[in-house]
């Protein structure tokens, strides 16, 4: 995603950073899919001194979950990021495999996930994408309300 302008603030990089968690993860679940790599990419500000990384981290277990992916692009932001602004930044999940086969895990409560996910893009699909979002997409970073009037990022 790009940006509408240059971000530099932590907490405001770390709403960009769940909105687009929770998107990738809507669109494995709406496939079908899980995913076991997580990446993320950002590109700096500045075009004539170009700054950022693509890093990417094996996940614990294979998910379709918006905070599980959130926590693994967050600590790979924190690890790489050189505070410099950013302009876009990208999530990705990988190593993708069907929803219904995977490994259990004892404490991840997955079969808790699985529904609350399914509950959230039941609202969220009869209702809108705004209808059901985190608190977090109400600080002034938020780019969830702009999104939601786009098509594939073009106004509709």
């Amino acid at each position: 995603m790009t940006l509408p302008r240059d971000y530099s603030d932590t907490k405001a990089i770390q709403v960009i950073l769940l909105e687009l968690s929770e998107e990738v993860a809507r669109r494995a679940r709406a496939k079908g899919y899980m995913g076991g790599t997580l990446s993320l990419s950002i590109r700096g500000a500045d075009f004539d001194f170009p700054t950022g990384f693509h890093r990417q981290t094996k996940l614990a277990f294979s998910t379709n979950f918006g905070l599980d992916i959130y926590k693994g692009a967050l600590e790979l932001f924190n690890r790489y990021w050189d505070k410099q602004p950013i302009r876009s930044a990208g999530v990705t999940l990988s190593e993708l495999h069907p929803a219904d086969r995977y490994q259990l895990d004892l404490f991840g409560r997955l079969l808790k996930k699985e529904r609350l996910g399914a509950a959230m893009d039941q609202i969220r699909n009869k209702y809108g994408t705004t209808a059901l979002f985190r608190a977090s997409s109400l600080h002034p970073a938020s780019q969830l309300f702009e999104r939601a009037n786009k098509i594939g990022g073009h106004y509709k």
